[in-house]
């Protein structure tokens, strides 16, 4: 799991910026505060370990228009520390504006499992015991370095490249798609009806948990079906209680569509290690952001959201709580100081979402 990610001179992050992580985070701040920046930076290091350097910032535009305020001077660092199987991983990647990249080092437990400058350096061997030369270019060492390399350094490599940033669209939700072996949602949500078509018939038992959350929020549904139609495409339609007509993805709520596409994430055949979701609770009515909040909390996936919703805040933890702002043009984050202070004045007096939304933390708009 992710613990703490430091951030330099990408996108709004014009100061070394530390963000404390845990299983499941909650970001509020004012648009234009950083927000999705944060999660673009992390979608950007999940692409370098599956692609060149170079390719990830043209997928951007260019190297202008993700370094701070496009000063191509400055160079963009990262840090990520993270703990697996007991240990402790501490991954740094540094770019600029050409021969990259810059700088980057793994270590495991203080133990230099990579080190190298402008795309040259040593990789530990751990079959022979021994460091050896590498020279590629434009690609992160985690990218090219998958032989005989440390068995928890190839598991940080899977849990960068399984980071996933979703930001749905519900005209794509609404898309009928043609019938295929979908085992993760596409960033907009437009393979939705063909993924939970590959659910139903691939695991029968995973798809009936699926369908008895979407009935835990909507009562009145009494099943979900997935029938193709004649075009070969996989559609989706839901049964009323009490009612014989079924309602396909053109009739379906924008609530329904929202609900299925963020429960769908954590069935993935494929489950992304890090889910980032943008804005989980438009759409869905208040009392339902309860279900969502504890699906989030309940799963084995490290969690990432963002929300304007004090609805939604109201059902976090102040530990959760990840606050955004941007200050003179960079953006800063902070957690609440004294977070189990904060719990026990929640308990007597005031909800944590009206605590954020009158700005007595910060994260609103000035």
């Amino acid at each position: 799991m992710m613990e703490k990610m430091v951030i330099e001179n990408f996108r709004s992050f014009g100061d070394k910026v530390e963000i404390s992580l845990r299983k499941f985070n909650v970001l509020v701040g004012p648009n234009n505060s950083g927000k999705s920046n944060f999660l673009d930076s992390l979608k950007f290091l999940s692409e370098t370990v599956k692609d060149s350097i170079s390719n990830v910032l043209l997928r951007r535009g260019s190297y202008k228009s993700i370094v701070f305020n496009g000063e191509e001077d400055r160079e963009i660092g990262f840090r990520i520390n993270a703990r697996i199987e007991n240990s402790n991983i501490e991954y740094y990647l540094k770019i600029g504006l050409g021969n990259n990249p810059r700088e980057e080092y793994l270590k495991l437990d203080g133990k230099e499992l990579i080190r190298g400058k402008y795309g040259k350096g040593q990789y530990w061997n751990n079959d022979e015991e021994k460091y050896e030369e590498f020279d590629h270019p434009e690609h992160s060492s985690l990218e090219y370095e998958t032989r005989r390399v440390h068995p928890l350094q190839l598991k940080f490599r899977k849990i960068l490249e399984a980071i996933e940033v979703y930001n749905f669209e519900l005209p794509k939700l609404r898309q009928k798609v043609k019938i295929g072996e979908v085992t993760r949602l596409n960033r907009d949500g437009s393979n939705l009806s063909s993924a939970i078509h590959f659910l139903r018939n691939k695991d029968r038992e995973a798809y009936e948990e699926f369908e008895t959350l979407l009935k835990t929020a909507v009562p009145e549904v009494k099943y979900l079906e997935t029938p193709p139609t004649a075009q070969g495409e996989a559609n989706l339609e839901i049964v009323e209680e009490n009612l014989d007509k079924r309602i396909d993805l053109s009739e379906m709520s924008d609530g329904i569509l929202w609900l299925l596409a963020h429960i769908y994430v954590f069935f993935s055949l494929e489950p992304p290690s890090l889910v980032c979701l943008e804005e989980p609770g438009s759409f869905v009515h208040p009392r339902v952001l309860q279900l969502l909040v504890n699906i989030f909390k309940s799963v084995d996936n490290q969690v990432i959201v963002t929300t304007h919703n004090p609805f939604f805040v109201n059902l976090v933890d102040p530990e959760d709580l990840i606050i955004f702002e941007k200050i003179e043009g960079k953006t800063r984050c902070k957690k609440i100081e004294k977070p189990e202070e904060m719990k026990e004045r929640i308990i007597k007096d005031v909800p944590l979402g009206e605590i954020w939304y009158s700005g007595e933390i910060g994260g609103v708009p000035r």
